[in-house]
């Protein structure tokens, strides 16, 4: 089994950030050449020459760099665009939060931008994403030695105070602060 995982993307607009100033090495609309100086672009290549393949390509959040709508779009693409490089049968996703709305920049509701802004995000599976959203995780059967599950840390992110907190309660993990309706278990053969 073999897993690549890629995190932190914080991709964004260059008009997103502070006095015209990069936030991260990852921006929309950069060029691609010379790959040395594009991080997927480099990662591309050097998945490609070398003929890596993996089984699953994890991202464990923050694709946006302070809920940059065109940063979470051109993540999403570069991880579709790994995942084909790499032939990974699997991209599993998660938000972070730079992903959230917290401080009610762009909508009243912190999730509505990420919450529809694709139709395959994080997953495509309706139950499971519906799951993801409503009780915080979702678990995805990737192979037969393989079931990841995927937790939803920034569930209760529902304002500035929440979101400063950084904590994940799950006995208060939802927006609407009811408790997991599933007991999660491990099994580890």
């Amino acid at each position: 089994m073999k897993i690549a995982i890629i995190s932190d993307l914080h991709c964004h607009a260059i008009k997103n950030a502070r006095k015209d100033k990069r936030e991260s090495f990852l921006i929309v609309g950069d060029p691609q050449v010379p790959a040395g100086r594009h991080p997927v672009r480099a990662l591309l290549e050097l998945a490609r020459s070398k003929k890596m393949t993996v089984d699953a390509l994890i991202c464990p959040g923050d694709l946006a760099n302070k809920v940059s709508k065109e940063g979470m779009e051109a993540s999403w693409n570069h991880l579709r665009e790994l995942q084909r490089a790499f032939k990974a049968k699997s991209l599993l996703c998660t938000v972070g939060n730079h992903d959230v709305d917290s401080r009610r920049k762009h909508d009243p509701n912190p999730f509505k931008f990420i919450q529809s802004f694709r139709p395959d995000f994080p997953l495509k599976q309706k139950a499971q994403k519906n799951n993801f959203w409503t009780n915080g995780f979702y678990k995805r059967v990737v192979s037969k030695n393989l079931e990841v599950l995927t937790l939803n840390t920034v569930i209760d992110h529902t304002d500035e105070k929440t979101a400063q907190r950084g904590t994940f309660d799950a006995n208060d993990a939802s927006p609407s602060h009811t408790p997991f309706k599933y007991k999660i278990k491990f099994k580890f053969t």
